[in-house]
């Protein structure tokens, strides 16, 4: 038992970087949940593995550290945060989309924790280094046959992605392996291995700088710049090289300013991403900021709870996003979206293991080389610089909390240890540990899998009646994936009432099938608002405007100053002929935002149909472009 549990401690330890390379095309989001669920499964085994082997072996117990009690009031603070924060469920399970969440940072503490107990000595992580930077490389080959056209890049056709499935996903990848290549370029003797590692180190370079993710390739320039300048105040051993690197990294970087405007630089599609930033290219990000200060401030001790930006967002909402993503998740900023899911308390106790990890690079000096502390250093400064403009997957989040538990392992110190007899191990702790674990893994994982999976099945069923009960069956295992599953269903709703081949009885059945759920959701989260403005063209659709204006009428009230909302609500009146409130909704839809042009264009297409031709004339003064949108005037006339 012994040997087993150590083994199947160490080999679940040395797959997890193996998981970048999962794409799961029969789960929703293939590209996330398949991940995300092998990480969670792989966790809980290994976990319950070491705790048997730590009991049979005192060498790979638990070290403590100011990262580990750092780590651990986290969890706490963060338990209470989702408990009492706007809606506890999400929190706690989050959803396909993202898969984070709570219990997404148990399985994260809990890999820490293994990592950080039974990967004792520089020698086995540099192996686990070692191993994710092979992996990386078989990601390489991947993404050239991405760039090749061999593959499909699905981040806009051009921006490389690779298993990812998104761009700003690939970039932080490479900018971990970048810095895991470099700890092994100085840490290898071997001139030939040099050479290789050497080599990663721009190929992994070159292939962030295809993912044209402007805060990674930022970042990594800061952190080379960061990592130079500590190796020149703390070390002495590498202050030539650093000087060179530092050189050559104001040489390339004052060539890259100088001729950011060349023919060169602008016809590439990744280099003039860079070359062109603006501030005005941020304004979004910086709208979105100041969305979430507004949160912040109506919840200050401990936030909103994981995954409830939404309801920041919507309350908050600022008709100047008409032309972006009308439902933001996430702040796209590591420090707000932390402030927002745990407030004060949970931001903090966040940090702190940044903090905490960065007092020991400094510190001691006697545990880690030159080269670890400014590499590490540099890494940690990019990631947060790259996390400023974005947000954690479960990917970054592994390779994050890798670095933690580097540090952890190095610095910590043993705590007191009890022995326990191996027969109460083998015969008591062995079959609860081994039955706990399977009850586990099955609970957090298989229902959820198996929903995603028939969701999939849904898709891919041509009959309607084959569709519904694969749509039946994904919701009937009650998962967190449940909001996602009747949004996809809402999906269907068109398709269906559109389609000549199929019989007015099988449409009035699927209408009362996703009544019946539509209204479950409501009950649900009856302050989302993404809820009631999808439910509105379902009732639409099937003849019940009433019920439809009810929900635009609770999404008017989460969301009072989004112009869609009132842009949907004329429609629904354009659709049964009440003409004066749809000129009055969409008017208002037009003057929230005077900048939207398909509010002013169905503001327009009231005003004709109820005859107000002064109004048309008068809304379309300066706006002569408007008059040759007809084809767009006639696709919403033969919408009504």
């Amino acid at each position: 038992m012994q040997q087993l549990s150590k083994w199947i401690t160490y080999g679940g330890l040395f797959t997890i970087p193996f998981l970048v390379l999962v794409v799961t095309s029969s789960l929703f989001f293939p590209y996330i949940t398949g991940k995300n669920f092998l990480f969670r499964i792989i966790v809980e085994i290994i976990f319950a593995a070491w705790i048997i082997y730590a009991l049979y072996e005192p060498a790979v117990r638990p070290r403590k550290s100011l990262l580990l009690w750092g780590f651990g009031a986290l969890l706490v603070t963060m338990f209470f945060a989702d408990l009492f924060g706007q809606y506890a469920p999400k929190s706690f399970w989050s959803n396909f989309e993202r898969m984070d969440g709570y219990v997404t940072l148990v399985h994260l503490f809990l890999y820490f924790l293994v990592a950080g107990s039974v990967l004792t000595s520089k020698k086995l992580w540099y192996r686990f280094f070692k191993v994710s930077t092979s992996v990386a490389v078989l990601l390489s080959i991947y993404s050239f046959a991405q760039l090749a056209g061999e593959i499909q890049i699905h981040q806009g056709g051009w921006r490389l992605d690779g298993t990812f499935g998104n761009a700003a996903y690939m970039a932080v990848y490479m900018l971990f392996h970048i810095a895991f290549a470099t700890l092994l370029f100085f840490e290898t003797k071997k001139r030939w291995l040099r050479h290789i590692y050497g080599g990663l180190i721009v190929v992994f370079g070159f292939l962030l700088v295809q993912t044209a993710t402007r805060g990674a390739i930022l970042g990594l320039a800061g952190g080379v710049l960061l990592a130079v300048l500590y190796a020149l105040v703390r070390g002495k051993k590498y202050r030539k090289v650093a000087g060179g690197v530092l050189l050559g990294w104001v040489l390339l970087v004052g060539v890259f300013i100088a001729y950011k405007d060349s023919s060169f630089i602008q016809e590439s599609q990744y280099l003039s991403r860079v070359a062109n930033i603006t501030l005005a290219e941020g304004e979004t990000r910086f709208t979105l900021w100041g969305i979430a200060l507004e949160g912040v401030k109506e919840k200050p001790l401990l936030g909103w709870g994981h995954e409830n930006f939404n309801y920041v967002f919507n309350a908050h909402y600022v008709p100047e996003l008409y032309n972006a993503e009308q439902w933001y998740d996430r702040v796209h900023n590591i420090v707000f979206d932390w402030f927002i899911a745990g407030g004060i308390l949970g931001a903090t106790t966040y940090f702190s293991l940044l903090f905490f990890t960065l007092y020991y690079l400094w510190k001691r000096e006697d545990v880690f080389s030159t080269a670890e502390q400014s590499i590490l250093f540099g890494l940690l400064g990019a990631y947060f610089f790259h996390n400023l403009f974005v947000f954690d997957n479960v990917v970054s989040y592994v390779f994050y909390v890798s670095v933690l538990a580097y540090v952890h392992s190095r610095v910590g110190s043993d705590m007191k240890k009890h022995t326990v007899s191996r027969e109460t191990i083998s015969h008591i702790v062995a079959p609860m540990v081994i039955l706990l674990t399977a009850l586990t893994v099955y609970a957090v994982n298989v229902p959820a899998m198996r929903a995603g999976a028939a969701l999939i099945d849904a898709f891919q069923t041509p009959s309607i009646e084959g569709r519904t009960a694969f749509f039946r069956k994904a919701l009937s295992y009650d998962t967190f994936g449940n909001q996602e599953i009747r949004e996809q269903l809402l999906q269907v709703v068109p398709i269906v009432y559109q389609s000549e081949y199929i019989s007015d009885t099988a449409k009035q059945q699927f209408a009362v099938f996703v009544d019946g759920e539509v209204k479950k959701q409501v009950a649900e989260k009856p302050l989302d608002a993404r809820i009631h403005m999808l439910a509105a063209p379902f009732y639409r659709i099937v003849g019940v405007p009433e019920q439809a204006l009810q929900h635009l009428s609770v999404a008017a009230q989460l969301s009072p100053q989004k112009p869609q909302v009132y842009v949907d609500t004329g429609l629904t009146y354009l659709q049964y002929g009440a003409l004066p409130q749809a000129v009055a909704a969409l008017q208002k839809a037009h003057k929230l935002e005077v900048r939207d042009r398909s509010a002013r264009l169905y503001y327009g297409l009231a005003l004709i149909l109820s005859g107000d031709m002064e109004g048309y004339r008068e809304l379309t003064v300066g706006y002569e472009d408007f008059f040759l949108e007809n084809e767009l005037i006639q696709d919403a006339l033969g919408g009504v």
